[in-house]
């Protein structure tokens, strides 16, 4: 269902720029994190690490004063106020963050386990069981196996 409001206060070539304004503010902006020396001379001293934020559809939308319902909205295609150019540059600005986040998570750079569930991604296995018993199941988490065999 079409919803009907205010028109969109950007075009589509100013969506185009103000992706580009974020992203080289979201590169300035980051955390400090604590990290303790392990070893050598200064081993025992507490280091800051810079960790930069993550581009992020929120801080997007906080970027440009946009609702997140209302950006939801329009790459949705639930507003009869907005052209296709529009909705084809926030699709852009929607898939290259996507992008970001799981490319980021490939490298570990960000948290596989957060970006997967931010961007709705799952692994599923399906186990299929014969006969009365089933003899084992193996799982792998965190790179060790753990054996669970059933009596």
């Amino acid at each position: 269902m079409a919803t009907m409001g205010r028109p969109f206060k950007y075009d589509a070539e100013q969506i185009k720029q103000l992706y580009n304004d974020y992203k080289e503010y979201i590169s300035t902006q980051y955390f400090e994190r604590p990290e303790l020396i392990k070893s050598g001379e200064r081993a025992g001293e507490v280091i800051y690490i810079k960790v930069y934020k993550p581009q992020t559809i929120e801080s997007f939308c906080l970027y440009i004063d946009m609702d997140l319902k209302t950006y939801y909205n329009y790459i949705n295609g639930n507003s009869d106020n907005i052209d296709e150019n529009l909705i084809q540059n926030l699709m852009y600005v929607h898939t290259s963050i996507k992008d970001s986040q799981i490319s980021g998570a490939t490298v570990n750079v960000y948290n596989p386990m957060i970006v997967s569930r931010v961007n709705g991604l799952t692994e599923t296995q399906q186990l299929e069981v014969t006969g009365n018993k089933l003899q084992a199941i193996n799982i792998n988490v965190n790179g060790s196996d753990i054996d669970i065999t059933s009596d």
